[in-house]
């Protein structure tokens, strides 16, 4: 019988075999390869080649200011090459259009902007919301969850503004206002856009650690009042579309009577749409009762309209030209009430109850965020549009935010404490005291298993 023959190994196989010092290296040069991909990346890293992670933060923020700026500027340098074959323009280089572009974008960072005729404090909110956007996109996209990358992403987009400030103006307040209003936005926008990518914690989790040093009544009346805010911007919103509906036929008197080209139109669009939130914000002071102004001597309320001059902007087209009575326009104020007790059936269904007075304090800090809102969205939206009567436009930041304020936490009282079991208690014992001092003037009472009795 045949031995059976066995199989022969390939001489890749046998060599293999026969060394096995290089048998060892592979299986180190492969272990070795094996960690290096299993090692966590290094903090300080970064995907551009190596750079440190804050260069990503830092390249976000500069590209956000430029998309922002070049939005307002192109069509300030449109402008220009569409008029520069008039002859009284003659005057009038290149580079005023740019300096007026920029004189824009440093507005809607909170900037003030000087003229020759006025000095312009009114922030046009939708320049602000281009920025947000802008920096949110470019955060989202580009920048690296990391602390640094945030800072270095408000340093630069700040550092930026400073520097277009101070070619507008030499004044230090301009340039440290700049560089404040830009950081602010900048924080906001960058973080968001951090905030959003897949490998970013929670906002919850970032927050914990100083959000929990708060008493919990507290962190549950501002959230509410927060989303008594967003309420208030939303029901203003929407009676704006209806101003704007019913207004139509002004809107087009005027836009046709401006006679405007492609050129021009484009930048009146973007102009309205530039302070088209500032009319959302004023709306909001027109429902809490003492409405706004456009211009010393006019005035925009439910129960009052002084109509004076405007501006020549169609969308001033849709401001009310009188007072709807079969509106009952003495009940507007009662919508920021409904609206406040909306956030009141949110706040009761967040607040933890231990005492009858979690409620109030809960209350009290949705009323107290409440205004803090509206002050600062009003702030921004109010101040001096230009010489002359238009110094004044907007809303009194004295009265309207209190007002909006004291509105949504008497919602919010109505709802919250009446749903509380230790309120209604404490309620029902100061009721049975008074009662019965009443009833028994002389002996007194004394509650036994919840009823009363007279004492001897």
């Amino acid at each position: 019988m045949s031995r059976p023959e066995l199989p022969v190994r390939p001489a890749a196989i046998e060599s293999s075999a026969t060394t096995p010092a290089s048998t060892a290296e592979r299986f180190t040069a492969l272990r070795r390869r094996m960690i290096s991909d299993e090692r966590p990346p290094r903090p300080w890293a970064s995907a551009l080649d190596g750079a440190p992670i804050w260069v990503s933060g830092l390249l976000s923020g500069l590209q956000a200011a430029v998309l922002s700026l070049l939005v307002v500027v192109l069509p300030a340098l449109a402008a220009y090459v569409a008029t520069s074959a008039d002859p009284t323009l003659s005057d009038v280089g290149w580079w005023r259009s740019i300096s007026v572009g920029i004189g824009l974008w440093l507005l809607g960072q909170g900037t003030h902007l000087v003229t020759h005729a006025a000095v312009i404090t009114i922030t046009p909110l939708g320049l602000t919301a281009l920025a947000l956007f802008a920096c949110y996109a470019s955060a989202r996209r580009s920048a690296r969850t990391a602390w640094s990358s945030w800072f270095a992403g408000i340093g630069s987009y700040a550092a930026l503004a400073t520097l277009l400030s101070l070619t507008q103006s030499v004044a230090p307040l301009a340039a440290v206002r700049a560089a404040l209003g830009a950081a602010v936005v900048a924080a906001l926008g960058l973080g968001a856009g951090i905030a959003a990518r897949a490998d970013a914690p929670s906002l919850p989790e970032l927050t914990r650690r100083w959000w929990r040093r708060l008493p919990a009544p507290v962190r549950s009346g501002a959230a509410a009042g927060v989303v008594a805010v967003g309420l208030v911007i939303a029901c203003a919103s929407l009676v704006a579309v209806g101003w704007i509906i019913n207004g139509r036929a002004a809107i087009g008197a005027i836009v046709a009577g401006l006679g405007l080209d492609a050129i021009g139109g484009i930048a009146l669009g973007l102009a309205q749409l530039a302070i088209l939130p500032n009319l959302v914000v004023w709306i909001a002071a027109w429902l809490a009762g003492p409405g706004f102004v456009v211009g010393q001597g006019s005035q925009y309320s439910p129960t009052e309209v002084v109509g004076a001059p405007l501006p020549a902007l169609p969308i001033m087209g849709a401001l009310p030209s009188r007072v709807d009575v079969a509106s009952a326009p003495e009940l507007v104020p009662l919508l920021i009430v409904l609206i406040g007790a909306v956030a009141g059936w949110y706040l009761s269904r967040r607040i933890v109850r231990s005492t009858w007075r979690t409620p109030l304090l809960a209350a009290l800090a949705g009323t107290a965020t409440t205004w803090l809102g509206a002050f600062v969205l009003l702030a921004c939206a109010s101040g001096s549009a230009g010489p002359g009567r238009l110094a004044v436009v907007g809303a009194h930041l004295g009265v309207v935010p209190l007002l909006i304020a004291a509105e949504v936490g008497l919602g919010l009282v109505l709802v919250v404490a009446p749903s509380s079991p230790e309120f209604r208690a404490a309620v029902r014992r100061s009721w049975r005291r008074l009662f019965s001092r009443g009833r028994y003037p002389s002996h007194g009472v004394e509650d036994v298993d919840g009823r009363l009795t007279p004492v001897s």
